[in-house]
């Protein structure tokens, strides 16, 4: 058939120009023709996995509401979804996964109903789990919440689809064997010859995929095959002369009544043989097959949407499928969503067009309403090689193929799911891997540092107040300050090794350990009552320690939380709160200076020759040098220097204070640093020749001296060994600057 869909299409070439209209129809045709027959003989075959053996006269009954199913969906999606030439059927992960539902529902009725009441409960259970599906997906589209399916964990998922391939195999097994096939129920089926001939030809199928599969990588191997599995089928039947009647009898043929609508299935009257109590106590599942149906559906949308070259907006497509599902819902379908074999199909024939969505919803129809006429055609091994070609692929593909490129744990969660599903059920395998998936990732998330930076004060100083002789106590005692900067979620995984690891560093500083300790949450975007708990222990042990704890950057909600599990902050309390880093570790660079160095504190004015002394270390060069300096005043508010102006001075302040400001690109000012009597301000931008990067304004009236650029070079051709020492003294306050800015970007780059 794909021959003569080839040699039409190569006509029509020639008949027409490319993108004539008469080729696009004629491809279109074909297209919708073969992905017709395929879409029947497919969702036959998936039919056949919903039903346990014990239910097998009822298979007709399971393949008309797969039809029905593919007939509804095809011409819904034909309408609705976002891609071109999508095709949507009945698929086997959702009706494998609602197998595992029919079997325990299968056995509870049989304890008082007969084959006709657990065929009807379970087709009930199908169509109650199909609608629930169809509203978790209109509402998953409506809420634009696609992407949120998307953060079903990979290995989840993995393990899921090879437990499904597994269920998969095992329906083929069955359907060719003609009863369930179980380990200890091997050697009796393989030695009856009907059953041996029926696998051995389910078998040479699976293994003429398999090679053409090695031959070619294209996607329409298995449709091809199984055509012309079907047609070698028909003819050697035809050749042999081999009748109905025994082909039904020794089981290479579904038994249907012949001629007869396979749809609806029941009648209004059949609805009082349902079990509800059977379906009730299966209901926890539902949501399972929900959830395995959209994570397929997600599947085989990225591989179409991948194969198409086309955009897919996910949310209008699950709003697609969700409106599938309901209406297939109320003719007892199950859950259809597009098939990537079907679309990419009708992609690869250069026919992507929304007829062909139609064209395959007639032609199911038609074989709906025609009863079991196509079901002499095609024979149970072919069914059968079909499902243990699907189920095995799915198996090697994330049983194997999915491992090689995972850690270690995730491969195991995929086997650990995989093991569950085949040897306790489908439910508890999705149970069982969740939360082994939350496991891992609480584990994986806990084992992340939550510390982003751990510091002391000698390698980071607020800008609150700077002075050289500020910077260099900092410098010498810093060790008693640790700034503690958080990052992430703070949780339970989390909680207690930051307290421990902030205890133990508390405990190195020089000088018996930390002093005060300032975390910062600027980076934490939340945390739960176990962190507050570990504050709480932190706290205790800080009081009992003597270590003021300061937190800064904390959110209203962080601080929420906190408060709600039992920290209290301010009064009598070793825990202070400030909204900024830069405060927090100020209020303690004040606190730490009144006790290891009062002198500098207590500083309101620093005489200009002290200043200069402490700079060049020589009295007479301070002697020498103050004649070439002017005393200048500026008020509240007054710029000592102007951002953008030449940079002729080097200003030493000698008593009051001063913000130093950048202008930001919409006007505001942003202040970058606060300095106060000793400092030395316009130094680097001096010998670097550089125009001013920021503006100086004084906080209150200000005292400075000023050594202009002009005074500089007379400075050094009146007194040339002064001029010599100033340079000196300056260039060791720019080296201990540099050094400690070098210390705290290697800190920071670790």
């Amino acid at each position: 058939m794909n021959d003569v869909a080839a040699t039409a299409i190569r006509k029509a070439d020639a008949a027409a120009p490319p993108g004539h209209p008469a080729r696009f129809i004629l491809q279109t045709i074909v297209a919708g023709i073969l992905c017709g027959f395929l879409a029947v003989v497919m969702s036959i075959s998936f039919a056949s996995a919903l039903l346990p053996p014990t239910l097998s006269s009822y298979l007709p009954v399971a393949a008309g509401l797969a039809l029905f199913t593919s007939a509804v969906a095809s011409f819904v999606s034909a309408l609705t979804s976002d891609i071109h030439g999508s095709v949507s059927i009945t698929e086997g992960v959702p009706l494998v996964a609602m197998a595992s539902l029919a079997a325990p529902i299968a056995v509870t009725v049989a304890a008082h109903g007969g084959p006709h009441e657990m065929a009807v409960t379970i087709f009930v259970a199908l169509a109650i789990t199909t609608a629930l599906t169809g509203i978790a997906l209109l509402a998953l589209g409506y809420f634009r919440l696609g992407g949120l399916v998307r953060f079903v964990p990979y290995p989840v998922m993995g393990g899921f689809l090879a437990g499904t391939g597994w269920l998969i195999l095992e329906s083929g097994l069955d359907l060719i064997a003609g009863a369930h096939v179980a380990f200890a129920s091997l050697p009796g089926l393989l030695s009856d010859p009907v059953v041996l001939g029926k696998a051995s030809v389910a078998l040479l199928f699976v293994g003429l995929v398999g090679l053409a599969r090695q031959m070619t990588r294209g996607t329409l191997v298995l449709p091809v095959v199984a055509v012309a599995g079907l047609i070698a089928y028909n003819i050697v039947v035809a050749v042999a002369g081999f009748s109905e009647e025994s082909l039904l009898a020794s089981g290479w043929l579904i038994a249907v009544p012949r001629g007869t609508s396979l749809w609806p299935p029941f009648t209004p009257a059949d609805f009082a043989s349902v079990d509800w109590s059977a379906i009730l106590d299966q209901a926890l599942g539902m949501p399972g097959v929900a959830i395995v149906t959209i994570s397929a559906l997600l599947m085989n949308a990225s591989g179409i949407e991948f194969e198409a070259a086309e955009d897919m907006d996910l949310d209008r497509e699950l709003r697609s499928v969700g409106l599938q599902s309901v209406l297939v819902a109320l003719g007892g379908g199950a859950p259809p969503y597009p098939s990537i074999s079907l679309s990419l199909l009708a992609t690869r024939l250069g026919a992507r067009s929304r007829a062909i969505g139609i064209i395959v919803a007639a032609i199911v129809a038609a074989s709906l309403i025609s009863g079991g006429t196509i079901f002499s055609i095609v024979p149970t091994p072919l069914l059968g090689g079909l499902l243990i070609w699907l189920g095995g692929t799915l198996i090697v593909q994330w049983l194997f193929g999915a491992t090689r490129r995972l850690i270690l744990p995730e491969s195991l969660i995929i086997f650990l799911i995989f093991g569950f599903i085949v040897f306790v059920g489908f439910t508890t395998g999705i149970a069982v891997g969740l939360v082994a998936a939350v496991a891992l990732f609480l584990f994986e998330y806990g084992r992340v540092d939550s510390i982003r930076h751990a510091l002391t004060g000698s390698d980071y100083q607020s800008t609150v107040q700077t002075s050289e002789e500020r910077r260099n106590v900092l410098r010498e005692h810093g060790e008693a300050i640790l700034i503690v900067r958080l990052q992430g979620f703070l949780f339970f995984g989390t909680a207690d090794r930051i307290r421990r690891t902030i205890e133990a560093r508390t405990r190195e500083g020089r000088g018996g350990g930390s002093s005060f300790l300032v975390i910062d949450f600027h980076r934490v975007t939340g945390l739960d009552s176990s962190t507050a708990q570990s504050f709480m222990r932190l706290a205790r042990t800080a009081e009992r320690e003597s270590c003021a704890i300061v937190m800064t950057g904390m959110s209203d909600a962080v601080r929420a939380t906190l408060e709600r599990g039992g920290v209290e902050f301010g009064g009598d309390r070793p825990l202070n709160v400030m909204h900024t880093l830069d405060e927090g570790l100020g209020w303690c660079e004040a606190r730490l200076i009144e006790r290891v160095a009062p002198q500098v504190a207590a500083v309101e004015a620093c005489e200009i020759g002290e200043l200069l002394a402490a700079i060049v270390g020589d009295g007479d060069a301070v002697r020498r040098l103050l004649p070439f300096l002017a005393r200048i005043e500026v008020a509240e508010g007054g710029m000592l220097v102007a951002q953008g102006d030449p940079s002729d001075d080097i200003f030493f302040v000698e008593s009051g204070r001063a913000a130093v400001e950048t202008a930001s690109e919409n006007g505001s000012r942003v202040r970058l640093a606060m300095f106060g009597p000793g400092a030395v301000v316009g130094e680097i931008a001096f010998y670097t020749g550089r125009p001013r990067s920021a503006s100086v304004v004084a906080a209150g009236p200000l005292v400075a001296w000023r050594l202009s650029r002009g005074a500089m070079r007379r400075l050094q051709a009146d007194a040339p060994a002064a001029a010599f020492h100033l340079h000196e003294g300056i260039a060791a306050i720019l080296a201990g600057r540099l050094a400690s800015t070098d210390r705290l970007v290697r800190f920071l780059a670790d």
